[in-house]
This record gives structure tokens, C-alpha cells and sequence, in this order.
């Protein structure tokens, strides 16, 4: 897995969202931050179930030796940082929203 953007909407009751290229993962959260701790869990179960895939590729000498499927993995995000993105985020929505 090599991305870990994601698509976010802001619904009533919470959040929900999923990691781009996986919209049937969808993660739900009552706030923001839930939501976004929830997104890095998924991101990692994909990423080691990437790198299981290839340790196995590499044992039935199927791997391509051009080509790595090495994950890229993110940084945890600190509370303090969730925090000042989700009310950036929500400045900037507010600010959409009135055009």
C-alpha cells in the first residue's frame, strides 16, 4: 500500500471516512480525532498485510525484483497536531460553506 491520503466527510452524528482506493474500509467516529486514529489502524492492518503478501511472494519466488511493494507508513499524528487540523479544517469548510 503506498497511499495514505483519505477522503473525510463531516456528517450529524460524527465523521466518517476511508483511506483513498479502499472506499469499501469505510471508518466511522464520533469526532474528528476518533476518526483519525481509526484511519492510521486501518492504514497499518493494510500495510502488514502488504508486506505479508510480499514475504510470501519473496518464499515462492514470485516477487518481481524491479518492482517493491515497500509500504509507505506515516507517523502518528500527537492529539495537540489532530487537534489544530481538525479546527483548520473546519475553518476552511466554514469558509467554503459561505461562498
Amino acid at each position: 500500500m503506498h497511499s495514505t491520503k483519505y477522503i473525510i466527510v463531516q456528517e450529524e452524528s460524527g465523521w466518517r471516512g476511508y483511506l483513498e482506493g479502499y472506499p469499501e474500509l469505510e471508518a466511522y467516529g464520533d469526532s474528528f480525532e476518533e476518526l483519525q486514529v481509526k484511519l492510521w489502524q486501518l492504514h497499518q492492518e493494510l500495510s502488514s498485510q502488504a508486506q505479508d503478501c510480499e514475504q510470501d511472494q519473496y518464499q515462492t519466488g514470485e516477487h518481481d525484483r524491479h518492482h517493491s511493494l515497500t509500504p509507505t507508513m506515516s507517523r502518528p499524528m500527537s492529539a495537540a497536531y489532530i487537534k489544530r487540523r481538525a479546527r483548520v479544517e473546519q475553518v476552511l469548510f466554514a469558509v467554503i460553506s459561505n461562498r
